[in-house]
């Protein structure tokens, strides 16, 4: 009769579970040749040999043992990840993981004595020894503690095999992405995880998937109504403050004249947006390329420069006869007004245009690509604001994208197109 040993989870746990091809791999080889390698113990407690144990177990096969002489579980948890991390076949994810629960070993054990300080002194003296001890820098191992601790959460809400799948890479991610999904909320991280159970998908690819469908959700139970939608027959720079309030609008989107008799509006344009423009907001304005600079030149007194988007026009095509250049594309200009903050999510430079539309005015846009442009720039109930309306583009794509908005418009008969315009989406 074999050698009954006593297993602990903790300590099992620490170590990154075998494949089903290693674990058979084991078996065979143990079959042939025996035990070659002894199964460490602990006062009877194995610290390294689950597997060999196991399948010594399930075959009736005679072991040898090595205990060590370990004062208590703080060494002993250290010896295994020193064990595991000297191995070569384990994952990236479980080296990285392994480094942030020595340091939560380490502060649970600084934590226990009498003669240390405490806090963040004594936090920063951990982190120095384990970085100094894995030769990385510090953000480095707190980044493997967040780590970690994310892989806690995330197997307390998919279970232990999906845990283990996850820090072997059997499932597609990243450190990065572990990190993002373990600071989900609860019920937000269960449907990420069944997601990828039920879909096979990557954890980034089922994190943006729930991120979608919740945003979905949330745009369908907003409802909005005409009083949501304002149009204002005056020049913009006249508005009044109590009109639009200083730091009240989420974005501003526009379609300035470009000939040079107009370029005066473009340092107007920046004013008025650094004025009504919450903190890190952006203007996103269509342009000529003819006087592309002074335009960047007079947005720049106000804002920060953020990007040129592209517009890549759709069937005919124009020559701009001042350079003799047949126009293919048209720049549509991103500032932001400080402090500077990344967008959330990537998005490509170049928009495919639909064609001109000049039903209503000789200026006026595609709706499609405005949509494209709002939507990626705001979210479902947010203010933006046309400063140079024109027909209507930018408001029948708030509308339809469930925005309010803020048409202005000085041209009284362009007004008058814009009132029926905007007045006709509101009925559909």
């Amino acid at each position: 009769m074999i050698k009954k040993l006593k297993i602990d989870e903790e300590f099992k746990n620490l170590i990154p579970p075998l494949t089903t091809d290693e674990f058979n791999q084991l078996e065979s080889n143990i079959l042939k040749e025996g035990v070659r390698d002894k199964i460490v113990t602990w006062r009877g407690v194995i610290i390294d040999g689950h597997n060999r144990y196991k399948i010594c177990k399930k075959n009736d096969i005679e072991f040898k043992t090595k205990e060590l002489e370990l004062a208590d579980r703080y060494e002993i948890i250290n010896w295994i990840i020193e064990n595991q991390l000297g191995r070569r076949n384990i994952s990236d994810i479980s080296r990285n993981e392994l480094m942030g629960r020595r340091y939560k070993n380490e502060e649970k054990h600084q934590g226990k004595r009498t003669d240390l300080t405490f806090g963040h002194c004594a936090q920063k003296s951990i982190s120095e020894k384990i970085a100094n001890d894995y030769d990385v820098n510090e953000g480095t191992v707190r980044r493997q503690v967040k780590l970690s601790n994310s892989l806690d959460k995330i197997k307390k809400s998919g279970g232990e095999d999906f845990y283990n799948n996850i820090r072997t890479e059997k499932i597609e991610t990243t450190q990065k992405d572990i990190i993002k999904l373990g600071s989900l909320k609860r019920k937000r991280r269960r449907r990420v995880i069944n997601k990828i159970k039920e879909l096979n998908i990557d954890v980034k690819t089922a994190i943006k998937q729930v991120e979608r469908e919740s945003q979905q959700k949330k745009a369908d139970s907003i409802t909005l109504d005409s009083d949501d939608y304002e149009i204002i027959p005056k020049d913009f720079t006249k508005i009044k403050r109590k009109t639009i309030k200083r730091e009240s609008v989420d974005a501003i989107f526009t379609d300035p004249p470009y000939p040079e008799e107009y370029l005066h509006l473009w340092r107007d344009l920046g004013k008025f947006a650094n004025r009504v423009l919450k903190p890190s907001a952006f203007l996103v304005a269509y342009s000529g390329e003819m006087h592309l600079p002074k335009v960047i030149e007079m947005l720049s007194e106000s804002l920060e420069y953020y990007w040129t988007f592209a517009l890549i026009h759709k069937g005919a095509t124009q020559i701009v006869s001042g350079r003799n250049i047949q126009c293919g594309w048209k720049p549509i200009l991103v500032f932001q007004k400080a402090p500077f903050k990344k967008l959330k999510e990537p998005m490509w430079d170049c928009i495919e245009g639909e064609g001109r539309e000049k039903d209503l005015h000789d200026w006026q846009q595609s709706n499609n690509e405005m949509k494209g442009l709002i939507e990626s720039f705001t979210k479902v109930g947010d203010l933006i604001v046309d400063p140079m309306v024109g027909s209507g583009t930018i408001m029948l794509s708030a509308i339809d994208t469930k925005r309010k908005c803020i048409g202005i418009e000085k041209d009284k008969n362009t007004f008058k197109i814009l009132k029926v315009n905007v007045g006709n989406k509101l009925k559909e």
